[in-house]
């Protein structure tokens, strides 16, 4: 599976990086929240993990772009900010779960195949066309 990081910390990028790829993820590291919009409709990611304090658009933004465009892509919010109506407003954004740093690698596993179970266990969404019969007796 492709996940998205978007990090403008190279020492986090690097440790989620290697984690995740240790993990049998394929990653994708960008520092830009507004480049990174052309890269996710290009690339076919199963999840995004994104900072909130970033260069250009920050991580609240992006996510409500994302939201729009890609609705059932899951994110992951991972930043410093942790108050609870920072949390809030990553939730409102569009994030399906928020870690505050600094974190634990193995919590951010966890967390990643849980979002993943939750998304994967949703059913499709049906068709809104609706057909019609008439029967006569």
């Amino acid at each position: 599976m492709k996940i998205l990081i978007i990090e403008d910390n190279a020492r986090v990028s690097v440790l989620l990086k290697r984690g995740l790829e240790s993990q049998g993820y394929q990653i994708y590291i960008s520092e830009d929240a507004e480049d990174t919009l052309v890269l996710a409709d290009r690339i076919a990611f199963g999840l995004i993990i994104t900072d909130i304090m970033l260069p250009q658009m920050n991580g609240i933004e992006f996510s409500k772009i994302i939201r729009q465009k890609h609705p059932d892509l899951p994110i992951i919010m991972l930043t410093a900010l942790g108050t609870i109506d920072e949390k809030i407003e990553g939730f409102d954004a569009g994030a399906d779960d928020y870690m505050v740093k600094p974190f634990e690698i193995r919590e951010l596993y966890a967390r990643i195949k849980a979002v993943l179970l939750r998304k994967s266990s949703l059913p499709k969404k049906k068709s809104s066309r609706i057909l019609f019969s008439i029967i006569s007796w």
